[in-house]
Order: structure tokens, then sequence, then C-alpha cells
């Protein structure tokens, strides 16, 4: 089992799994937590580390991890943290996957929910994910018609807005960081950022609303001083 667990051919084992292998050398085939450190060549912390991996794992999640009607990011991500926090909501929504399944980047989108969801929310995102999933998908829905809707200028809206909010919070954080040593990788990026804004203002500058669109692409030896067309001009 030792040769199995620190020689596995193919894939690597997963945490998780790592903690199965543990948990059966330990407490099955009784050897100490010290023992099985040097045998794997790990440290004990390690062997530690993994065993607390199985402390928010109840049976019936064990047992979809093991048959495969739960994948081992839904288990490690989700609902054994999900378990750690609140037992019976990992044990309903457990029971609804089961049912239901959701797509890995659905159950991301439905657990970022969740922790940011007051508590009447929770007890619907935990009883019905299929409704959430449903509610994602209209949300593209949307998106999409929005995106046909309005075209490249409501695109082009939407990115000023983003780009003045984000930066909006980042003026916030750093004035809290004011009076504060700054870590040197911040000072770089921070002066990195600056010459990129510089730059791109300047660029931007092209675009300005009192211009005709097409000037900002219009190429300056395209027509002559009184716009006659220019002379001849050595190819590149």
């Amino acid at each position: 089992m030792i040769l199995a667990l620190t020689r596995a051919q193919g894939r690597a084992w997963a945490a998780i799994e790592e903690a199965w292998w543990l948990r059966e050398l330990t407490a099955v085939q009784g050897l100490s937590q010290q023992e099985v450190a040097r045998h794997c060549g790990r440290d004990v912390s390690w062997v530690s580390r993994r065993l607390t991996l199985l402390d928010g794992l109840s049976e019936p999640l064990s047992q979809a991890l093991r048959v495969g009607t739960l994948s081992l990011w839904s288990a490690t991500r989700v609902l054994i943290p999900l378990a750690r926090a609140n037992a019976d909501h990992a044990g309903r929504l457990l029971e609804a996957l089961r049912a239901h399944p959701l797509a890995t980047r659905t159950l991301r989108a439905w657990f970022a929910r969740y922790r940011q969801a007051r508590a009447r929310e929770r007890e619907r995102l935990v009883d019905h994910p299929r409704l959430f999933e449903a509610a994602l998908a209209v949300r593209a829905q949307e998106r999409v018609e929005a995106s046909l809707r309005d075209g490249p200028e409501g695109a082009c809206l939407h990115d000023i807005r983003v780009l003045e909010a984000i930066l909006a919070r980042l003026n916030k954080r750093l004035a809290a960081l004011s009076g504060e040593p700054w870590p040197e990788d911040l000072r770089r990026t921070l002066l990195r950022l600056t010459e990129t804004l510089v730059r791109e203002a300047h660029t931007l500058a092209r675009y300005s609303p009192h211009d005709h669109p097409r000037d900002a692409h219009r190429d300056p030896h395209a027509e002559g001083p009184r716009g006659e067309s220019a002379p001849d001009r050595p190819g590149p």
C-alpha cells in the first residue's frame, strides 16, 4: 500500500485520495503517523494535514465520491468546506446533486453565491440548486440579447464603466495603505500600471468624441495639404 501511495503510475493522487490511503494505513493497518511519514518520505505534518481532510467527510459524501456521482473537485472545493461549516446544508445539497448533478463551473458559481447569501436565500440554494442553474442560463441569454441590441458601442460603454469602477476601488485601497511601507512588488507593479495608463491615455485621445470616427485611423500621408492625392511613395 505504501508503494502504491508513493509510486502512483499515470496521474498523481488527489489529496483526498491520499487521505484515504493514509487512513487505511493508520486506522486499519495500525501504523503510526510517524511511521507512515517515514515510509512515504514525508513529514508528519503532511500526514496530519491529509487526514484532516477527512474530518468533514460524512459516509454519504464518501460513498458518492467512491461511486463517481460526485467529482473530487466538487467534494474538496465545495462539499467538504460546506460540511465543516454546516453539515445539514452539505447533506441536503448532496441529495440535490445526486438527483440533478451540476457542471463544475455552475457549482463554482453556486458556491460563490452561497457564501454571499443570507440565511433565507441559502436555504433555497441548498434545496433547489437547479433553480440557480436556470437563473444563470437566463442571465447568459440576457447578456447575449443585450450584446446583439447594443452592439460594439454598448460593449465599449460597458468596458469603460468597468475600468472606472476598478480604478475607483484601487484608489481607495491605495489610500488605505498610505503611511505604511509597501512591498517592492507592489511598488513596481503600480509604477508599471502608471506608465501603461499614461500611454493608453494618449491612445484613447485619438478616439475623442469631437473627432470623426474615421479620423483616428486615417493615414496622414493619404492626401496632400489641400485634399490632393499624395505623390507616390516608395514601398516599405
